[in-house]
């Protein structure tokens, strides 16, 4: 790709000018791969030459970012899965140069800190972490890493008969937090060992109604070699049982995600963050906040809570450390609820967040793929108006999303809360 964009800028100094010059009157040293591909639309529908399916259009489609400092930007492309590249172009000489990862961070780095170039960089090698790891090869496997994962894990621990489910009652027998067993007490000498105790367990809870608390099963359970980790009611303890039964019978990936993501992993959580955004000291910025209430588990089942999320900005705030908040995305017609986004920004505020930004959902190709059956399956009366509006483009019309922008400036103004969007 970037030896055909090399070829093409000799013959075409004039079109690779006219993005570049696009993307300085931006006049923001930091470009995400949104604002590339729309400043790129723009040349194109106002250039006289076709711009579309050129090797420029093919190079600005993989961008995944751009450091502007005139006269230099600085680009990241991806073309492929983990496989990046680093392009430098300057705008009067319009010759592509390709660049190292550290020349590009170091370039980046000036945004903040202009005096730096010279001081020494620490600089860490992940590589040998890697070896032997099991890699993406796909692009369209890319935001499917649990599943990538999941199928290696299965395939690997249940191909040889017994092996992977010797080491997985290894596991749930040596899992603990703080010396506290989560899921096994030990008391299984062997696999048939756990799928008669799991025979009996699932018997057991026949007995009990499914909204019955662990409390009410701890003791008989207990009894037969099973800790508190499988859940806090029955119905969610017989489903974890039951996902185990499945695995031991006949192991899939969904089935060993699904039973992964129940078993409890987490109990403390670090957030470290040497710089923010741009690499500001003492600034971090939170992920978006998603929905509220049970609409939130609805479309973010495994995610931190709003209200989670929420204490962490507080007490990030009053370490000192300044916080913003991306509300993004904005999913239409599920989370733009006037009042709801009014309570959300209000409460942001009231956190101590300094600015919070907004946009609307954006569903590139691979995206609208996956996400369009998930709004069939959970919002199906939202399902034709979603495919009319993503069908074509990845961003929904812009009438909406002007409307959102002017409606969060409305919200920031009402609570004393500068705009994140920008960033």
């Amino acid at each position: 790709m970037i030896s055909k964009f090399d070829a093409w800028a000799v013959d075409h100094r004039d079109e690779l000018h006219a993005l570049l010059r696009k993307w300085f009157e931006l006049e923001r040293p930091l470009l995400l791969r949104s604002d590339l591909l729309e400043a790129f639309d723009v040349v194109r529908d106002s250039h006289p030459q076709p711009l579309v399916n050129t090797p420029l259009h093919e190079l600005v489609k993989s961008l995944q970012e751009a450091v502007c400092r005139p006269p230099l930007t600085y680009l990241s492309l991806r073309e492929g899965a983990g496989h990046w590249s680093f392009l430098r172009i300057h705008q009067q000489q319009l010759v592509p140069e390709i660049i190292s990862v550290s020349d590009y961070l170091a370039f980046k780095e000036l945004l903040v800190r202009p005096d730096s170039s010279h001081e020494p960089v620490l600089e860490l090698d992940f590589t040998p972490f890697n070896r032997d790891f099991p890699r993406l090869t796909e692009t369209r496997s890319i935001g499917q890493g649990v599943m990538f994962l999941n199928r290696q894990l299965s395939g690997t621990l249940f191909t040889q008969s017994g092996i992977g489910a010797a080491k997985l009652l290894h596991f749930l027998t040596v899992h603990n937090m703080d010396g506290q067993q989560l899921m096994l007490h030990g008391n299984f000498a062997n696999v048939a060992a756990l799928r008669t105790g799991l025979r009996h367990a699932l018997g057991l809870l026949d007995a009990f109604s499914e909204d019955a608390p662990w409390q009410t099963i701890a003791e008989p359970l207990s009894g037969l070699g099973f800790a508190p980790g499988w859940g806090n009611h029955v119905k969610r303890v017989i489903d974890t049982m039951s996902l185990l039964v499945d695995i031991l019978e006949a192991a899939s990936p969904e089935i060993l995600e699904n039973f992964l993501a129940r078993i409890p992993m987490i109990s403390k959580l670090l957030i470290l963050s040497p710089h923010g955004y741009f690499g500001q000291n003492n600034v971090l910025g939170m992920p978006d906040t998603g929905g509220q209430g049970e609409l939130a588990r609805r479309i973010e089942p495994r995610s931190p809570t709003p209200d989670s999320r929420l204490r962490a900005l507080a007490r990030l705030r009053d370490a000192g450390i300044e916080t913003g908040v991306n509300c993004m995305p904005v999913l239409p017609g599920i989370t733009d609820d006037p009042v709801a986004l009014d309570a959300l920004v209000r409460r942001v505020a009231e956190a101590g967040a300094v600015r919070i930004g907004a946009c609307a959902l954006r569903l590139d190709r691979s995206a609208r793929l996956r996400y369009l059956p998930f709004i069939e399956q959970e919002f199906p009366e939202l399902a034709d108006r979603y495919h009319a509006s993503y069908s074509h483009d990845r961003n929904v019309g812009e009438k909406y999303r002007a409307g959102l922008a002017q409606h969060f400036d409305v919200l920031r103004a009402k609570y004393g809360i500068g705009d994140g969007s920008r960033y």
